[in-house]
C-alpha cells in the first residue's frame, strides 16, 4: 500500500512539474488572435534595448518595442498584393511545399529548388504588370510612414532584401538545408547587422488558410514565451530589430501562409532604392549614401563656421533670456 501511495505521489509531481513548465512557456505569454480587432486599438509592448549603438543618431532605437496595427490597408490593396505575388510564384511551377521567397524588386525567387532571378529571362516583362510595380511601391512607402510613426525614428532608409514569402504546409516536404528550416528562433540583427527595424505584413488568415505559422516572442535570453501573434490579413506587425526581439516562426502544417517582410535601416551606406523597374539589381544603392554623408559632412563645416562666427551674449542679454 505504502509502495503503491509513493507511486501516485510520483505521478502527480510529474503532472504538476509538466503543468508548471507549460504555465512558464506559454501560459503567461499575451495571444494576439486573428480575430482580435486592432484596427482602432494599437497593441504595443515595450522591451528593454539590446543593442550598443552610439545615442546620438536619431534614427537609431532609443525605445524598442512591438507594435501590431489591422487594416492599415484596404482589402483591395491586400489582395492585389497577393495577386502579384502568385503571379511571381507561379513562375516555379506547382512547387515542392517549405518557403519560397520572392522579391520583385530585384527579381530574385528562392525555393527548394534554388536560386534565380526572374528579370533574366527572356520573358521578364511578361511577369508583372507596370500598375503591379507601382503598387507594391505605394505599399512600401506607407509601410516606412508607419515604422516612422511607430519608432519615432528619423533618416530611415528602406534596405534588401523585401520580399513575400510563401510557407506551403503539404504533407512529405522536409527541409534541403537549414535555409530552409524557418521555424528557429532568431534575431533579424544579429543575422544582417544593418537592420535596425523589422516589419511584416500579413496577406492571409490564420486556420482559414493555413496552420501552424504563428509568430512567437520571446524574451531577449529566448527562454520565455512573451507574444503569440496569429496573422490576418492586412495585419502589421514593426519591432525593432535587435536581440531584444527573438522571435520564430511555428512551422505551417498544412495550407499556404503569405507575408509580406521589410527592414529598414539607419545606414545611408545600406539603402536600397525602390527600383521597381522589372530588372535585375544586386548592389546597394552607395551612389545615394555617399551622397548623403557628403551633404552630411558640409553642413556640419558650414555649421561650424557660423558657430566661430557668433558674438558672445553680453551679461545683460544673458540676463534677459
Amino acid at each position: 500500500m505504502m509502495q503503491k501511495r509513493k507511486l501516485v505521489n510520483f505521478l502527480l509531481y510529474l503532472v504538476a512539474a509538466f503543468l508548471a513548465v507549460c504555465y512558464v512557456g506559454y501560459g503567461k505569454a499575451v495571444l494576439i488572435a486573428a480575430d482580435d480587432d486592432l484596427s482602432e486599438e494599437i497593441y504595443e509592448v515595450e522591451v528593454p534595448c539590446k543593442t550598443n549603438d552610439p545615442p546620438e543618431n536619431k534614427c537609431l532605437p532609443k525605445r524598442c518595442k512591438r507594435t501590431i496595427k489591422d487594416d492599415v490597408f484596404s482589402e483591395d490593396d491586400i489582395q492585389i498584393l497577393r495577386s502579384i505575388a502568385l503571379k511571381g510564384y507561379a513562375t516555379r511551377g506547382d512547387g515542392e511545399g517549405g518557403p519560397t521567397i520572392l522579391d520583385i524588386n530585384t527579381g530574385y525567387i528562392r525555393d527548394s529548388a534554388g536560386l534565380d532571378n526572374l528579370f533574366t529571362k527572356s520573358d521578364s516583362n511578361t511577369i508583372f504588370a507596370p500598375d503591379d510595380f507601382g503598387h507594391y511601391g505605394k505599399i512600401i512607402r506607407k509601410l516606412r510612414d508607419e515604422v516612422l510613426l511607430a519608432t519615432g525614428a528619423q533618416d530611415l532608409y528602406f534596405t534588401a532584401p523585401t520580399f513575400i514569402t510563401r510557407l506551403d504546409g503539404r504533407n512529405g516536404w522536409e527541409p534541403r538545408d537549414f535555409h530552409d528550416q524557418y521555424w528557429h528562433v532568431h534575431a533579424d540583427r544579429n543575422n544582417t547587422l544593418h537592420y535596425h527595424y523589422s516589419g511584416l505584413l500579413y496577406l492571409s488568415m490564420f486556420k482559414k488558410d493555413f496552420t501552424g505559422g504563428r509568430v512567437l516572442f520571446y524574451d531577449a535570453d529566448s527562454s520565455r514565451l512573451e507574444q503569440v501573434v496569429e496573422p490576418r490579413p492586412g495585419r502589421m506587425l514593426i519591432f525593432s530589430s535587435g536581440h531584444e526581439n527573438p522571435h520564430k516562426v511555428e512551422r505551417v502544417t498544412s495550407g499556404q501562409r503569405l507575408v509580406l517582410a521589410f527592414w529598414f535601416t539607419c545606414n545611408p551606406e545600406k539603402q536600397f532604392e525602390i527600383f521597381l523597374d522589372g530588372n535585375a539589381h544586386t548592389t546597394f544603392s552607395k551612389k545615394v549614401g555617399a551622397s548623403y554623408l557628403l551633404q552630411k559632412q558640409q553642413q556640419e563645416r558650414q555649421n561650424a563656421q557660423d558657430h566661430s562666427l557668433e558674438k558672445p551674449k553680453s551679461t545683460a542679454d544673458a540676463e534677459d533670456l
